[in-house]
């Protein structure tokens, strides 16, 4: 990604990112790309969809969708996401393991494992 930016952007102008909350995948490219110096911008996806509807969009495609959250980004003051604290992130990292502890009996009993 870093590679495609550089070679598709003027580095005169800046060139902040706009992603959605996606689990525990977001986080990891959030803190990749703020180590490449810049800025990360983390919205809501409702926030999101809500302001795709302004936008008159008919279809959903990966495309629609990436041109959405440009939008977003260009028509809003996003405030810049911050990397989590390292105690932070323990206690995610704790909390998701002890979910899946919890939750284990339960999908084994109902044939999910």
């Amino acid at each position: 990604m870093n590679k495609w930016i550089k070679k598709h952007t003027d580095p005169c102008f800046p060139f902040p990112i706009v992603m959605e909350t996606k689990g525990l995948y977001h986080q990891k490219f959030a803190c990749y790309m703020q180590e490449m110096d810049y800025d990360v911008s983390i919205v809501l996806p409702n926030k999101i969809s809500n302001h795709k509807r302004t936008l008159d969009v008919k279809t959903v495609t990966d495309r629609t969708c990436s041109e959405a959250k440009a939008c977003f980004g260009l028509e809003r003051k996003l405030d810049n996401w911050q990397k989590p604290d390292d105690t932070f992130r323990s206690l995610q990292q704790l909390t998701r393991e002890r979910d899946q502890i919890v939750d284990e009996p339960t999908m084994v009993k109902n044939g999910q494992w």
